[in-house]
């Protein structure tokens, strides 16, 4: 009777090392970036992919009315404004943790803030969402919006920084249930 060999350890070759791994990863953020993040291709490259797979973009990115449920990958830093407004979205997760420009949230299904970016938003938008709560907001805007939301108050609402010309801070909450009476 013939003795069959093993084949342990044959197909180890066949597997891909951490190296392989994290490219063949990287070449999928690639692909959603190119196929969510298109722009002139005359600006050169608008985005780069981090080892933690997270994107830095260098172009406003504008994701709005793609009917979402999530965001497509894990943005990090955005030179630009970042739009995924007139979705679908429950969360932010995977929004950018930095922006340089204007962040609009409006119009999803969002119970919260967090997971929005901290730094560099100069007006967030996060109007006609399901929100109870600020909770997750970036501490600091020149203008900040929320209405259409279930809201009862502002706790957690940014400092704003942008006034009118009669001096009103650009905070916009009508259609809450927000007494600011104490």
């Amino acid at each position: 009777m013939k003795k069959l060999k093993t084949f342990e350890g044959f197909f180890d070759f066949f597997e891909k090392s951490d190296e392989q791994k994290l490219k063949s990863a990287k070449n999928k953020v690639i692909g959603l970036c190119n196929l969510y993040l298109i722009g002139d291709s005359s600006i050169g490259k608008r985005f780069r992919v981090n080892d933690d797979l997270s994107v830095d973009v260098y172009c406003h990115v504008d994701l709005s009315g793609l009917k979402l449920t999530k965001l497509p990958v894990k943005f990090n830093k955005v030179n630009g404004d970042f739009n995924c407004s007139n979705n679908q979205l429950t969360s932010l997760e995977g929004a950018p943790k930095e922006i340089n420009g204007d962040f609009n949230c409006s119009n999803n299904q969002l119970t919260t803030l967090v997971g929005s970016p901290q730094i560099g938003v100069e007006r967030f938008d996060c109007s006609k969402n399901e929100l109870t709560s600020l909770e997750g907001s970036p501490k600091k805007v020149y203008v900040f919006d929320c209405r259409d939301n279930k809201l009862t108050s502002l706790d957690g609402a940014p400092t704003v920084s942008g006034t009118s010309p009669s001096g009103v801070p650009y905070l916009f909450y009508v259609g809450n249930n927000i007494s600011l009476s104490s």
